[in-house]
């Protein structure tokens, strides 16, 4: 819990108690072995229509429980990295993503400029940056460096829920970004910048909200 961020550890707590108990839970540590880990998959996988990576996430959190357990001598030790690991092929079909031609960019900025607000600023800016949705969710005005016209992606806003705590298990935080290289400058044109300054209430008000909130 102390030693990855808010989001991994309720990530890995909701996957414990909504995937990996349900279906292990009842299994004695001297029972583990590679066909355990086998019909895990086959079970998620085949029953409980589990997507391919919600499984080899599964599968990493158990397999670092049998480390541990391993390595405290708790958990006898077997060979279970060279099974072979049989995921079900996805369906492609309506998985594929929308991507937007020019001509439907141009529509949905022109809709936008009509009738400005700040909820749109975040849209527009979104589709100029390429910036993530927790990241134009915790950009201030601050954070634009009107001289140089770039935007500094600095911090991500996210909802985090710990199935843990019986107060209060859902929270909103602002953390450092995603990964190291996730902090970084975007660069803005002239257009965008005038209507950020026309825009700015002031450095510590969020952009999508116009306001400290």
């Amino acid at each position: 819990k102390f030693e990855v961020k808010k989001s991994t550890y309720c990530n890995y707590a909701n996957l414990l108690k909504n995937n990996i108990v349900p279906v292990l839970g009842e299994v004695k540590f001297n029972e583990l072995n590679g066909d355990i880990l086998q019909f895990f998959i086959y079970k998620v996988q085949g029953e409980n229509n589990l997507s391919q990576k919600t499984t080899k996430d599964c599968l990493g959190i158990i397999k670092q429980i049998i480390a541990d357990g391993q390595e405290e001598g708790v958990i006898p030790q077997f060979v279970y990295s060279k099974r072979k690991l049989k995921y079900k092929k996805q369906e492609l079909i309506g998985n594929t993503k929308k991507v937007y031609t020019e001509e439907e960019y141009k529509k949905i900025i022109s809709e936008i400029l009509k009738n400005i607000d700040y909820k749109k600023l975040g849209i527009l800016l979104g589709l100029f940056t390429g910036m993530r949705i927790g990241e134009l969710c915790a950009l201030q005005f601050k954070d634009i460096d009107f001289n140089n016209k770039l935007i500094n992606v600095n911090k991500t806003l996210q909802r985090t829920y710990d199935p843990t705590e019986d107060i209060n298990p859902s929270k909103i935080q602002i953390t450092s970004t995603k990964t190291a290289s996730s902090t970084r400058t975007i660069p803005i044109t002239e257009e965008i910048k005038k209507i950020l300054e026309k825009m700015n209430t002031g450095n510590n008000n969020y952009i999508l909200t116009g306001k400290n909130k």
